[in-house]
């Protein structure tokens, strides 16, 4: 027995080098190339494409949907799993991979409905655009059919097969990217928790929607929106986070999107006479990257820039005319209804004193590894009932199951526009994601442009839910496009949007009350400020500063605190600490001890000022579920108002102290060591971009890229918010139905970085050669590829990779060509 048992120990290396052997030869044989020549049968004519030294493909076609074709067809070879994962989330189909834990997810994602809208949405568009998607789409076919194709590893592990893609799939991901960002409906419920506990006074003490030094867009005025909130309905216990979690990969394919920035500055404000556009969308880190980038030439379309794997539209890029990008405009387009059904066991529910037969649908869930569950729908006259609990039910009115819209077309038109009447007019029937489109062109102008649809209600705000059986509660249609915020050419030389709010206080239109926080907005204008005139080559100063709000505002209370009588008690741990906050410069820099300081001391302080008047369950509703909650802190500090100070506590001197001890002490327990030297934040603010096989050991050794210390935290321009606030904004933003025990996920309860900028820009229209672009992590989802992670580096030093627009510029950077001819 013990020779049997040697003669297995040395067989381990000889069988872990013939796994590693077959797992290098699996990854070559879906490795695509980028030079030689290919006949694709859904081609017309030759199309040349050249790939650049990032990866990014140029493609030259003299027909335009053989462009489309084209780019179908490399967008599926380079993210072809991710494009499969993503969709089968949308799809609700996530336990077809992973077996019982997605069953949830695909319960709650079956009902909110995103592939029977994508199917509707497909079925209204019009003749030109699904020309283009379906050429899009027979690229993708091409791909899956070709002879001798090897099915990439990932998908064998995972057991999935692609089915040839369809439009609906397209607007599907569409969809589902959209609900990711336009998700805010369970903040309503956390508002109304508030409300009910507090008070609406009180209640909105913690509830912020700006600050002075937030710089909107939109400054001009009229009569302002005047919405009360209405009194909460019968408190009813919805439970939504008690569903198990959906698998530990579902991060991976199911990202986390927190804001973003962007801005323009015109020609007066920059040193080369003409305008600069720059943006770094905020979303979670994956390998690979969440944005593509791509090229398309044809007689009628030169467009440049990157968008979302599945999708044929640029979403951050420019047309050689005009240029553009977005960030979130974080709107309310969504409301929740309390229905009320016949009995506990009827479908029919209560609408102007009649009971209504509503929709119902049954869906069939299948799960790997288990038995296929069926579910059923019901969709009242508000949209799908998400929960139910006894005869009340609550239903989910959302702008973007409109089908009469077509976000799609609008994208199109807008990537050909030749003039800001057009670039604007072309998102008249725009949907979503709802988006600040910031603008500019070369001819000097600037412009911002927010674009979605905002319901006009009845009655109320739309910040708490309404009662399903009163007509009184309806929409009356959506505000005039003419109507939404826009402007063009302001003033002051330049525009910056970062989700904060977009418009002055006396804004005729209620855009939303749930506003991210001013922070990235107010630091972005204040650089700008800083010098009369910017370079492009300068940008990169605005996009790694790291500067913290919350960071300065708790280091200046803390040093103040500790020169009055109640710093008379301070330890010496706590003393040193002041006296490393006093010298800070409020960077969130990864080698700051002062940065680390600082946030474990904020977070003891957010809990002392909040758990005792909130509870254990509604502060974890709260801090999870709002995005303002360091303003209402900022703001409780400058109010000093004793009603929030825990019991046993005098002044908000010993208060802060207090969280400065506990949060020294915290942070003396990570490290190990009382030596402040050795607090470096980018010691526990790290950075990992995981893939679905990374989550696994070994496979994290190969497939991950990372971990590097972050600089940043999620208020600085420089986004790095930690891995506790990505899972934060699953649950908050209720994109999975609340479903939050993820624990099970790597770093999920930690500080360790998640998200931040997936892509960084600068467009500069004076020469269009000169811009620049980087994406977070590569162009390839191969692993042997050398451009699975070549653009890390890179990124991390805040420096970027051109972007060749003219075919002189391209070939000039061009490391490879490929040519396809018709077959």
């Amino acid at each position: 027995m013990r020779k049997g048992l040697l003669r297995a120990l040395a067989a381990l290396p000889l069988a872990a080098l013939g796994a590693a052997g077959y797992l290098a030869l699996r990854l070559r044989a879906s490795l695509p190339g980028n030079s030689g020549s290919l006949k694709l049968g859904c081609l017309e004519e030759e199309v040349e494409v050249l790939f650049d030294r990032a990866g990014a493909p140029h493609v030259y076609a003299s027909r335009p949907l053989d462009a489309y074709r084209t780019l179908g067809y490399l967008m599926a070879q380079d993210r072809m799993v991710q494009m499969f994962t993503m969709l089968r989330v949308a799809q609700g189909r996530l336990a077809e991979l992973v077996g019982s834990m997605g069953a949830e997810v695909d319960r709650f994602l079956r009902t909110v409905g995103l592939a029977r809208a994508g199917g509707e949405f497909a079925a209204n568009l019009d003749d030109e655009s699904r020309a283009c998607l379906d050429a899009f789409c027979e690229g993708i076919n091409e791909y899956l059919a070709r002879p001798g194709r090897k099915l990439p590893f990932e998908l064998m592990f995972l057991g999935g097969r692609p089915e040839p893609w369809r439009a609906e799939d397209c607007l599907s991901l569409g969809l589902f990217m959209t609900w990711l960002l336009d998700s805010f409906w369970l903040a309503d419920l956390v508002r109304e928790r508030l409300i009910r506990s507090l008070g609406h006074d009180r209640a909105m003490e913690i509830l912020p929607e700006t600050a002075p030094y937030n710089n909107p867009p939109v400054k001009r005025g009229g009569r302002p929106a005047r919405f009360e909130t209405l009194d909460p309905l019968e408190e009813i216990d919805w439970d939504f986070e008690s569903g198990p979690a959906g698998a530990p990969w579902l991060r991976t394919v199911e990202p986390a999107v927190f804001g973003s920035n962007n801005w323009a500055l015109s020609a007066k404000r920059t040193t080369t006479g003409k305008p600069i556009l720059a943006a770094d969308p905020h979303i979670q880190h994956n390998a690979p990257g969440m944005l593509y980038m791509f090229h398309l030439v044809t007689p009628d379309l030169d467009i440049t820039g990157a968008g979302f794997p599945g999708l044929p539209v640029v979403v951050y890029g420019h047309n050689g005319y005009c240029g553009w990008a977005a960030t979130s405009l974080c709107p309310d387009t969504q409301d929740l209804y309390v229905e009320t059904f016949e009995s506990n066991e009827s479908d029919r529910c209560l609408y102007d004193g009649e009971w209504e037969q509503p929709r119902v649908i049954e869906e069939r869930v299948k799960v790997r590894f288990g038995r296929t569950r069926s579910i059923r729908v019901v969709v009242t006259r508000h949209g799908p009932v998400i929960k139910r609990k006894g005869n009340r039910g609550l239903s989910l009115r959302w702008v973007s199951h409109d089908v009469t819209l077509d976000s799609l077309s609008a994208f199109l038109r807008q990537n050909a526009a030749g003039s800001w009447e057009e670039f604007s007019g072309a998102m008249e029937n725009f949907v979503g994601p709802a988006m600040n489109q910031v603008y500019a062109d070369v001819d000097g102008n600037i412009g911002y442009l927010a674009a979605t649809k905002i319901p006009q209600r009845k009655r109320g705000d739309g910040t708490i839910p309404y009662d399903g059986s009163d007509p009184e509660n309806e929409w009356d249609g959506y505000v005039p496009f003419d109507r939404m915020p826009r402007c063009l050419n302001p003033r002051e030389g330049f525009i910056v949007t970062a989700n904060s709010k977009v418009v002055s206080e006396a804004y005729p239109v209620l855009i939303t009350r749930a506003w991210e926080a001013p922070y990235r907005n107010g630091r972005i204008g204040e650089l700008l400020r800083s010098r009369p005139r910017w370079a492009p080559e300068e940008m990169g100063l605005v996009h790694g500063d790291a500067f913290t709000f919350p960071g300065r505002r708790f280091a200046e209370a803390a040093v103040a605190a500790a020169r009055t009588p109640a710093g008379e008690s301070l330890s010496p741990a706590a003393r040193e600490a002041v006296e490393e906050l006093s010298s800070w410069d409020h960077q969130a820099r990864a080698d700051s001890p002062a940065m680390t300081i600082y946030f474990y001391s904020w977070e003891r302080l957010r809990e002392m000022l909040l758990r005792h008047r909130l509870g254990s369950t509604l502060f974890a509703e709260y801090t999870t579920g709002w995005s303002t909650v360091n303003l209402a802190l900022e703001n409780l500090l400058e109010s000093r108002d004793p009603y929030w100070l825990p019991s046993g506590c005098d002044s908000y001197e010993h208060l802060v102290l207090d969280a400065l001890e506990e949060g020294v002490a915290a942070v003396a327990g990570v490290f190990g060591t009382e030596d402040r030297s050795a607090w470096k934040w980018g010691r526990v603010h790290y950075l990992t971009c995981r893939s679905l096989l990374g989550l696994f050991w070994p496979l994290d050794r190969i497939f991950n890229v990372g971990p590097v210390p972050r600089d940043g935290e999620g208020d600085t321009v420089n986004a790095s918010p930690p891995a506790s606030d990505c899972l934060a904004q699953l649950v908050s933003r209720g994109a999975m139905g609340g479903c939050a025990d993820m624990a099970v996920l790597p770093d999920c309860r930690s500080h360790a970085a998640c998200a931040g900028p997936v892509l960084r820009m600068v467009l500069d229209f004076s020469n269009l050669d000169n811009s620049r672009m980087v994406l977070d992590v590569g162009q390839s989802g191969h692993r042997l590829s050398p451009h699975y992670k070549d653009h890390f580096p890179i990124w991390c030093r805040v420096e970027y990779m051109p972007l060749p627009y003219t075919r002189g510029a391209v070939e000039a950077q061009t490391a490879g060509t490929l040519r396809l001819l018709p077959r």
